[in-house]
């Protein structure tokens, strides 16, 4: 009898945030022409941070996908809802599989992963960009 062999699993192509959401789609977004500068982390994370063309609109924006690291949510979100108040609507409601807002900054689970919109410059729309970020960048991850 021949002895089977199976294959090594083939590592996940993993999406580059630059590439999650372009340049032109994170301009769209925040109403104003961006350059978009890509970091990226090995196997670990993968980062794009959109900067304005001139001055300091519109916002600067940090897009951060870090791989497998989805669970770490859990402290950030009992946090979060210990400090919201009783009956508040979730304006991040439906944005992945879970969402939380701090000041300046929105944590998203998708999946196993774990997708940070770090919002450098204020903004009174957090969570309507966060979720037009993150259903750009849903399909590319």
């Amino acid at each position: 009898a021949a002895a089977s062999e199976t294959a090594p699993a083939a590592a996940k192509v993993r999406g580059k945030a630059c590439d999650m959401v372009t340049q032109a789609e994170m301009s769209a977004i925040l109403g104003g022409a961006v350059t978009a500068v890509a970091t990226e982390g090995g196997q670990s994370w993968t980062q794009c941070i959109y900067s304005p063309v001139t001055g300091t609109a519109p916002l600067e924006v940090e897009l951060k996908v870090e791989w497998g690291a989805g669970p770490s949510l859990a402290p950030a979100a009992g946090l979060a809802n210990s400090a919201a108040p009783i009956d508040a609507v979730d304006p991040l409601q439906g944005i992945g599989d879970h969402a939380v807002q701090v000041p300046g900054l929105v944590l998203i689970k998708v999946g196993e992963d774990l997708m940070t919109v770090q919002f450098v410059y204020g903004d009174t729309d957090l969570p309507g960009k966060a979720r037009r970020i993150f259903e750009t960048a849903k399909g590319r991850m």
